[in-house]
């Protein structure tokens, strides 16, 4: 929220506008104009949210929005029992890009950044999972947003429980020594977007040398031609 407020700004000469009288003005407006939340939502929403809690995972909303406001919604669209804990960036000095409602989302979760995976729709929230170095599903919707720093997009919250369990099974990179230099393997079952997010987590957490992705001839045709393979389920 606090992005597009910070937009806002270009319409006002400089000094004439604050972030409070933007955030009063949004809130006039919309108590004048509410919105029907269960209008509005994904269609694949609930169906998505079941399938994820059906797998035992923790699940935490992370939201710049006020914490009424998150309420609001979620009792609106019936999604207040799907997740363990609920975020609001009101609780902090600094809101989305910066990374602290992600870092308290995942230290409330009790698990590990790299254990994490942080769906969004905003430059601004890639940004700030990126930074709270957690892994960064980037989801197409209905707002024009550059998504490129996402380290895997998906077309509809549908795809989500499938991609879970694909990155489940990705199989752990072997580390190998040899001739002083530390090398991964990375065994790649075939090519797709989850195998090149595998490749990717292996050089930015184990940081070798050297790093090897174990592909035949047709499958090394294949990742030559990019186009090809990050479309490959």
């Amino acid at each position: 929220m606090d992005g597009t407020y910070a937009k806002a700004f270009a319409f006002f000469p400089k000094g004439q506008m604050t972030m409070g009288k933007l955030r009063d003005i949004y809130q006039q407006y919309s108590n004048e104009h509410p919105l029907n939340f269960p209008d509005i939502l994904m269609a694949d929403a609930h169906e998505t949210l079941t399938k994820l809690k059906a797998e035992k995972l923790k699940l935490a909303l992370a939201s710049s929005s006020p914490l009424d406001y998150i309420d609001q919604v979620l009792k609106s669209c019936k999604l207040e029992g799907y997740f363990d804990k609920v975020i609001s960036g009101e609780l902090f000095k600094k809101n989305k890009p910066d990374p602290e409602v992600y870092q308290k989302a995942i230290v409330a979760l009790e698990v590990l950044p790299k254990e994490c995976l942080v769906v969004e729709d905003s430059k601004i929230g890639i940004t700030a999972g990126k930074a709270a170095k957690a892994k960064v599903v980037g989801l197409n919707s209905f707002a024009v947003q550059d998504r490129s720093q996402a380290d895997v997009q998906i077309a509809k919250l549908s795809e989500l429980p499938e991609l879970v369990t694909q990155l489940n099974k990705l199989p752990t990179p072997l580390r190998l020594n040899y001739q002083d230099k530390e090398l991964v393997l990375v065994p790649v079952a075939h090519v797709s977007k989850y195998s090149a997010l595998l490749a990717k987590q292996t050089i930015e957490e184990e940081k070798p040398d050297s790093i090897c992705i174990e592909l035949d001839a047709d499958r090394m045709k294949s990742l030559e031609d990019k186009n090809s393979w990050e479309k490959t389920d």
